[in-house]
């Protein structure tokens, strides 16, 4: 069962970068376009450091191109103008899919032909929809809630749900899942969206934060060199519906690889 939603536009097309046509910008699309530039700035630095001269030359017109994009002057969509798009395919066997949002309760009716396919327009912005509750009816009566916001008690059968296999461990495959090893304890240093820490080892780092009990944002992985102080400077902004503590948010870094924890930090949240 797979589902989701994403910011939209009234009309479906922002029209972002292209003059003459009246489009605007949702914050996500502006929050995306002007920070891409700073990570893409990050990477030169690395490149450079390694001395790939050559990747580092496309990179700079690949830059020069997201800086164009980042000067133009694209307005931001009217709030009225505003939609939440949610989506998903929740299997053959599903009768009726329910998206209950403020109290308000949205019924859309998937298609059996296109694996339960699924869509539900809400008025307002991505933010305001942050809490809704998507529930799936089954032929045999087994109803499975969910919920990315909040914590919803699903039963047993909709895991998975009627119509999905199960899944078979693969031959010699261990019956339970290796444990990550012990977390370390590597100073990460917060300077405003900026993070500063020694990796340990050459390995695919990410860095995630925890917006809710349930709920991460997470950033891109990035191979760092072990033993060689980096920078990593986080996409903002942060999402201002995140559950924060004395005003911070607990964040940390990971290996992607062995999923070890090698050092938490605490940001400021946004007010």
């Amino acid at each position: 069962m797979e589902g989701g939603s994403n910011a939209q536009t009234a009309s479906g097309y922002s029209g972002s970068g292209i003059k003459g046509v009246g489009g605007c910008e949702t914050p996500q699309d502006r929050s995306a376009r002007m920070s891409t530039v700073a990570s893409l700035k990050d990477a030169l630095a690395l490149q450079l450091h390694r001395h790939e001269y050559k990747i580092a030359r496309i990179q700079r017109r690949v830059i020069a191109r997201f800086q164009k994009r980042a000067a133009q002057n694209i307005p931001l969509c009217p709030t009225a103008d505003l939609r939440s798009v949610v989506y998903g395919f929740m299997g053959a066997q599903a009768t009726k899919v329910t998206i209950t949002d403020h109290g308000t309760t949205h019924v859309a009716k998937p298609s059996a032909k296109e694996s339960g396919a699924f869509l539900v327009v809400l008025v307002g912005p991505w933010t305001r929809h942050q809490g809704y509750v998507r529930t799936a009816y089954y032929r045999d009566g087994v109803t499975c809630p969910f919920s990315a916001d909040q914590p919803v008690a699903a039963p047993a059968a909709c895991s998975p749900p009627p119509g999905f296999p199960k899944p078979q461990p693969r031959a010699g495959a261990p019956t339970t899942p290796p444990r990550p090893p012990a977390a370390l304890h590597v100073p990460v240093q917060v300077n405003g969206l900026t993070l500063y820490f020694t990796p340990p080892t050459t390995d695919l780092y990410s860095v995630e934060i925890q917006c809710k009990p349930k709920s991460v944002m997470g950033e891109p992985g990035r191979t760092l060199p072990g033993g060689r102080r980096a920078r990593w400077r986080l996409r903002g902004p942060l999402p201002r519906f995140c559950d924060a503590v004395n005003g911070r948010l607990l964040g940390r870094v990971t290996a992607a690889k062995t999923a070890q924890i090698i050092g938490t930090f605490r940001i400021r949240a946004p007010r």
